[in-house]
């Protein structure tokens, strides 16, 4: 348990989560591409003339797949990037409060050192 608490403080759990997003974008842009060039090369097998019907054809047959896969791959990339956001902040701001928790710490010791010393010519 304590790793994980140690991936936390270090702000790794955040990085990893941004990352994957990227990750998951990338993959999902290459999943378009390698639809397209896919159909590209099946229609040109049929011995079709790329040209000129090319493109009808595959705006007609790709768009609705790449819509599909354009609006999962953004969903998931801004669930993992906010994901990674919220978890940054939350470390941010449990570190800043126990800054500031040690910082009233330090200085109620150190009011409580001044208070017991005794100046010369001062009765204890």
């Amino acid at each position: 348990m304590d790793a994980w608490i140690d991936l936390l403080k270090e702000h790794q759990v955040g990085k990893w989560c941004k990352r994957a997003a990227w990750i998951v974008a990338a993959l999902g842009l290459s999943q378009i591409v390698f639809q397209i060039y896919s159909d590209v090369l099946r229609y040109s097998s049929n011995g079709n003339s790329l040209p000129g019907t090319f493109i009808p054809v595959v705006i007609a047959g790709d768009l609705r797949f790449s819509l599909s896969i354009i609006s999962t791959t953004i969903f998931f990339f801004f669930i993992l990037y906010a994901a990674g956001v919220i978890v940054n902040q939350f470390v941010a701001d449990t570190a800043e409060e126990d800054e500031t928790d040690e910082e009233e710490e330090e200085s109620d010791t150190v009011v409580e050192e001044e208070d017991e010393k005794v100046m010369p010519g001062q009765i204890q």
